[in-house]
């Protein structure tokens, strides 16, 4: 089973996968001070966000009683079958891969209390409650389901654990990691699980993979190290729940209610600009000696953007236009307020000198364009000498027009350039 990383932006399991089932364009990377944390700050945030932290209120478990229990339930923290689990050590590797079944027109539909009933094990734990979504592909009048992801409580409040059924082999679900040699099986009644755990930084990951009724299984769970007993506990009882079932887990009880627009296209620079939606806000004109890359119109239930790639030599600009929303809110600044943009107040590396509240907008700012001023736009540059990089200015940040965002990344092209083309769309 090869290392893999688990998602990209850790601010909820459902958009981080999502992010990772778009198609975008390929381009150089602008992120400068994020893309030098340590993998094991990676392997840490994805525990915080397996934990409970960060989510929103679609993945809080819902309140469900589960299907009919034919047999009775699962001791609270004990087991029912006579197994041991064993686990096999996960070792560091650093080098991350894809999902292997994320699908260009995947979208997402949460699970019914219906659907969940046809699914979820017929033997649980009286602290097991269950909440969801399908992953849907679409393709054309119809959605194929691709997988079912289930949310699972446990007996710690900040902690689930998560479970992915598919008809199809689940893997890369590991980040920044590596599982050496053959595992040792562990064997609960019928079915052979392959268990494994990593522990990094105070942080512990445990997964577990099975093939039974035809499907494949992937269960994954984060926790503290001070936690680790009791989660593993919870993890055993979990998975020994999810080998009763009478024939499996029903999946064509599961359905799409309706597919979202999906759009995926690379455009010429004439089309782009009059594209009805973010034309009026796309680059008119690249800057001396960049050539088009390519040119993006994406849509689908999460993304909608244009987005264009320029490039010359190692230079690069990526200019993106997509709508606001409420979740930007957050990162809108004035220019007055210096600490929250200007990469002069803050040495490399930025993941330490950055103040933890302080690096969405350090990161990533928007400013409103009325607000915008040259002074501004050169705070938010920055030069990194790179062995074998062009060494030319770097900036990224954002700006709103109404409900429109332009945001901008780029390398090698001057503030005052950048400036201008801003104000021309005023």
């Amino acid at each position: 089973m090869n290392g893999s990383m688990l998602f990209e932006n850790m601010v909820g399991i459902e958009d981080a996968f999502l992010e990772q089932s778009e198609k975008p364009k390929k381009r150089m990377s602008m992120r400068v001070w994020l893309s030098a944390a340590a993998c094991v700050a990676a392997v840490a945030a994805t525990v915080l966000v397996l934990s409970g932290m960060g989510q929103d209120a679609a993945f809080d478990p819902m309140d469900h009683d589960g299907a009919p229990i034919t047999d009775g339930t699962l001791p609270d923290g004990g087991s029912e079958t006579e197994w041991k689990a064993i686990y096999n050590p996960a070792e560091y590797s650093g080098i991350a891969g894809d999902r292997a079944f994320a699908a260009e027109g995947y979208f997402t539909e949460e699970l019914s209390a219906e659907e969940i009933s046809a699914i979820e094990p017929e033997k649980r734990a009286d602290w097991m409650n269950y909440s969801g979504f399908a992953g849907f592909e679409a393709s054309e009048d119809s959605a194929k389901l691709l997988h079912i992801l289930l949310r699972v409580s446990t007996t710690d409040a900040d902690s689930m654990v998560l479970v992915w059924i598919s008809k199809t082999p689940i893997e890369n679900l590991n980040c920044c990691y590596v599982l050496p040699g053959e595992p040792a099986l562990s064997v609960c009644g019928e079915t052979e699980f392959e268990i494994y755990e990593y522990s990094a930084g105070g942080h512990a990951r445990l997964e577990a993979y099975c093939e039974q009724f035809g499907l494949y299984f992937a269960f994954e769970m984060g926790t503290e190290e001070e936690k680790l007993g009791q989660a593993k506990s919870d993890f055993e009882t979990i998975l020994e729940s999810f080998t009763h079932y009478s024939g499996g887990p029903d999946l064509s009880a599961v359905n799409a209610e309706y597919i979202p627009e999906m759009i995926n296209r690379e455009l010429a620079h004439s089309e782009a600009l009059a594209e009805e939606d973010f034309g009026a806000y796309m680059l008119k004109k690249a800057p001396d000696g960049f050539g088009l890359e390519n040119i993006l119109r994406f849509k689908n239930q999460h993304q909608d953007y244009l987005s264009a790639l320029w490039s010359r030599g190692y230079d690069d600009l990526d200019w993106t236009v997509k709508y606001y929303t409420d979740e930007d809110e957050k990162r809108i600044i004035s220019v007055s307020d210096t600490e929250n943009y200007d990469l002069g107040l803050y040495p490399i590396p930025m993941a330490e000198s950055v103040p933890e509240h302080l690096r969405e907008t350090v990161d990533n700012p928007i400013f409103e364009i009325e607000d915008l001023t040259l002074e501004a736009v050169m705070k938010r540059a920055r030069a990194l000498d790179d062995m074998g990089d062009s060494g030319g200015l770097r900036m990224r940040f954002t700006v709103k027009y109404g409900d429109i965002l332009v945001e901008i990344s780029s390398k090698g092209v001057s503030p005052e350039w950048i400036y201008e083309q801003l104000i021309a769309l005023k």
